[in-house]
């Protein structure tokens, strides 16, 4: 019952405008991104992350093999950190859900 779509890959790596294009056309909208530390640079990176939704619990698991929030090659200077906006919090349970906004504008 699923559906296959191939998709074109830029530089080694799946064409994200292209899957996201993809999306739209089924009509799609918002898409909750859960793939790992790379995925989630990849989508940031590309300026196609308009809401962060970031869950934090009470746990450490840490570890020099462990898998990072956020992948990639990381930033030179904190000024080119991505900085949110609108930030909230919300507790569920032991669990912190923070939640911002890639820019003032994004609804």
């Amino acid at each position: 019952g699923a559906t296959v779509w191939r998709l074109p890959a830029s530089g080694g790596s799946l064409d994200l405008h292209q899957l996201l294009a993809q999306l739209a056309e089924e009509g799609l909208d918002s898409v909750l991104i859960e793939g790992g530390g790379e995925t989630a640079a990849g989508f940031l990176n590309a300026g196609l992350v308009d809401k962060v939704s970031l869950f934090i619990a009470p746990l450490f698991i840490g570890g020099t093999d462990a898998v990072p929030a956020i992948g990639g090659n990381g930033i030179e200077h904190m000024s080119d950190a991505i900085h949110l906006h609108r930030v909230s919090t919300e507790w569920l349970g032991d669990d912190l859900l923070y939640t911002g906004y890639t820019s003032e504008e994004a609804a």
